[in-house]
C-alpha cells in the first residue's frame, strides 16, 4: 500500500490539495486517537499524536505496522476480524466498547470505531479510540445495581442481579450459567431471566455458542446477526436470538467457571460502559457463587463429620456389645478351668479350651475389623497389590475355622482350583474371607454347610461364600451394597451382627477394584461373592 501523506511539519503548499489540508489538521489535532489502517490486514501504517499519547508509545514507530488487533485487551484477533469484516464490508461504521491495552502493558476502557473510507484514492479503514470518560452515567448505572443488589446473597442476589441487568439494558434475556462438564463442553443455567420473568433453568452446549467466545476469558458482544454466525446453535435458533453481549465469570483460581449473559431478539444497542458494567457484575456474581459454594462444602463436610462421630459413637456401642459375650466366655471359662481343672476330664478340659479358642479368634476379628475400619477413614490403610494363589488362602483361612465349625458340626468345603491367581493385596483379601467365614458359621445351625468356590469369569476372579444358614433380609443386603450406612446386619432368627466386618469387606472389595453381591433367602441361607482383577498372563 502506498503510504498515505501526513506531514508532521509545515508542508509545501504546492504539494497540498484543499481536501490535504483539511485531513491533515484533523487528524494531527483530533482529541481522539486516530489510526489509519491497511485495508487487508488492518495494520496501522499512520497514527495520529493522540495515539502515541494514548496507547504510551515511546515514538510513532512504535506503532507503525503493529496489527491493530494488538491493542484490544478483551477480544481475540479472530473474532474481532470477523465481525469487523462483516461491518464494515456492507459500508457501516463498526463501533463497540471494550479493554485496551497499550504498549507499556497498561488496560483502559475505551470506544473505537472503524470506517472503511477512500483516501488519497485508496481504500483505508479509519480507526478512532478514545478513552471512556462518561463516568457519570456509568456511576448512576452502578449505583442503581449495587444499591439493589447490595443486601442480598445467594439465590435473590443472583434472581435479583439477572433480573435487574435485564432491565437495565433491555435486553429480553439475562442468565447466569456454569460450565457443568468441561470434557463435553456443556454449561447450565443458574438463574435464567425471560421476558421479564424468571424462567426453567436449562443445559446447553457451549462450543457451537458465542459461550465459547467468552469462556476463554472475553467480553464478547454480538450486536446482531447471531444466528447466521453460529447456525449448529439450535437453541439461538429456538429463541430466534439476533444479538449477544457476555463477560466471563471466573473462579478464585482465576479461571473462567461461568457467564454473565444478555440476549436479544432484535439488534442490541450497545450502552456506553455496558461492558465495563457486566464485568464488574460478572465478578460479584463469581465471588457469590464461589461463597455459595464454600458454604455447601462446609455444610456438607460437617453434616459429614456428624454422621461420622454418630456412626462412630454407634460401632463403639456395638463393638462393645458384641465383645462381652466372647470376653465374658473367656474370663467365666478361665475362672472355672482355675478353681475346678483337678474336678474336670480330658474332654472337659478340652471342650472349655475350645470355647475359650473361639472367643479369642472371634474377639480378634471383631478388633482386627475396628482397627481397618479406623484406617479406611483416616485413610492411612497402604495398599500392596500381588500375585495371589487363590487356592491356597482359601485353604488357609478353612484351616484357621475348621475346628470352630466342627464343635458347631458344620462341615466348611473349598471348590477352588488350581492355577487360579488374583492381582490383589493379600492382607485385605485374608481379611475378607475370614470374615466371611466368620459370619457364615455365626449363623449357620447344627450339621449345616458352608462351601467357598474360586472360578476365572470375564477376566476377573469370583470368589463366593455360600452357607444355608439363616439369611439376610432384602433391605439389609441393600443397605450393605449401598455403603450408604454401616448399621447391624439383621439376621433371620433373630439374630444380630454389627455390620462392621461386612462394611470393612466392601471397602477392601472396592480398593482392589472389585465388586460386591449378596444373594440370600430368609431360613434357607446367603451367598457373598466378589471379584477381583485375575493375574494377567
Amino acid at each position: 500500500m502506498r503510504k498515505l501523506k501526513i506531514y508532521k511539519d509545515q508542508p509545501d503548499n504546492h504539494e497540498l490539495k484543499s481536501d490535504d489540508i483539511l485531513f491533515q489538521a484533523i487528524f494531527n489535532e483530533s482529541p481522539e486517537a486516530i489510526f489509519l489502517l491497511d485495508g487487508n490486514d488492518f495494520r496501522i501504517t499512520e497514527c495520529n499524536r493522540k495515539a502515541i499519547e494514548l496507547f504510551q508509545a515511546d515514538a510513532k514507530i512504535n506503532l507503525i505496522n503493529l496489527e491493530s488487533f494488538k491493542l484490544y485487551e478483551s477480544e481475540p484477533a479472530g473474532f474481532s476480524k470477523e465481525m469487523i469484516i462483516k461491518e464494515i464490508g456492507r459500508g457501516a461504521e463498526y463501533r463497540q466498547e471494550l479493554a485496551l491495552k497499550t504498549l507499556k502493558g497498561n488496560i483502559f476502557w475505551g470506544s473505537i470505531s472503524k470506517k472503511r473510507v477512500q483516501l488519497n484514492g485508496e481504500s483505508v479503514i479509519i480507526l478512532r479510540v478514545k478513552q471512556v470518560i462518561d463516568y457519570i452515567q456509568a456511576a448512576e448505572t452502578l449505583a442503581t445495581l449495587i444499591k439493589s443488589t447490595a443486601k442480598l446473597t445467594g439465590e435473590m442476589f443472583l434472581k435479583k442481579l439477572t433480573g435487574l441487568l435485564a432491565s437495565t439494558f433491555e435486553a429480553k434475556y439475562c442468565y447466569i450459567a456454569k460450565v457443568s462438564d468441561a470434557v463435553r463442553h456443556q454449561a447450565e443455567t443458574i438463574k435464567f431471566w425471560s421476558n421479564k420473568i424468571e424462567a426453567k433453568n436449562f443445559v446447553f452446549d457451549y462450543d457451537i455458542t458465542p459461550c465459547a467466545n467468552v469462556l476463554k476469558g472475553y467480553i464478547t458482544f454480538y450486536p446482531r446477526n447471531l444466528q447466521e454466525m453460529f447456525p449448529e446453535d439450535q437453541l439461538i435458533a429456538s429463541m430466534g436470538i439476533e444479538s449477544f453481549i457476555g463477560a466471563p465469570i471466573y473462579n478464585n483460581s482465576e479461571n473462567p467457571m461461568g457467564m454473565l449473559v444478555l440476549m436479544d431478539d432484535k439488534p442490541m444497542k450497545e450502552k456506553p460502559n455496558s461492558r465495563y458494567i457486566l464485568s464488574i457484575f460478572a465478578s460479584r456474581a463469581g465471588a457469590e457463587l464461589e461463597r455459595i459454594y464454600a458454604e455447601e462444602l462446609l455444610r456438607k463436610q460437617t453434616q459429614e463429620l456428624i454422621e461420622l462421630n454418630a456412626m462412630k459413637d454407634r460401632f463403639l456401642k456395638i463393638t462393645a456389645h458384641d465383645l462381652k459375650n466372647p470376653f465374658n466366655s473367656i474370663m467365666g471359662f478361665s475362672e472355672l478351668l482355675r478353681e475346678k481343672i483337678k474336678d474336670y476330664d480330658r474332654n472337659k478340659i478340652r471342650e472349655m479350651v475350645n470355647i475359650i479358642d473361639d472367643s479369642v479368634k472371634y474377639s480378634c476379628t471383631i478388633l482386627e475389623n475396628l482397627s481397618a475400619w479406623s484406617r479406611l477413614h483416616r485413610d492411612v490403610l497402604n495398599f500392596y497389590p500381588e500375585k495371589i494363589d487363590i487356592k491356597e488362602i482359601i485353604a488357609h483361612n478353612i484351616k484357621y475355622f475348621i475346628n470352630y465349625a466342627r464343635r458347631k458340626t458344620i462341615s466348611i468345603t473349598g471348590k477352588a482350583r488350581k492355577g487360579i491367581y488374583a492381582f490383589a493385596d493379600t492382607r485385605m483379601l485374608d481379611t475378607v474371607i475370614k470374615n466371611l467365614l466368620s459370619n457364615s458359621i455365626k449363623f449357620t445351625g447344627k450339621n449345616g454347610q458352608i462351601s467357598i468356590d474360586a472360578l476365572k469369569k470375564d477376566g476377573n476372579i469370583e470368589i463366593s461364600v455360600t452357607d444355608n444358614g439363616a439369611g439376610i433380609s432384602k433391605k439389609q443386603i441393600r443397605e450393605i451394597l449401598s455403603g450408604a450406612t454401616i448399621m447391624p446386619v439383621a439376621f433371620s432368627g433373630n439374630q444380630s451382627a454389627s455390620g462392621l466386618g461386612l462394611a470393612v469387606c466392601r471397602e477392601f472389595i472396592k480398593k482392589n477394584n472389585g465388586l460386591l453381591h449378596i444373594e440370600s433367602e430368609s431360613g434357607k441361607g446367603t451367598s457373598v461373592s466378589f471379584t477381583l482383577p485375575a493375574l494377567k498372563d
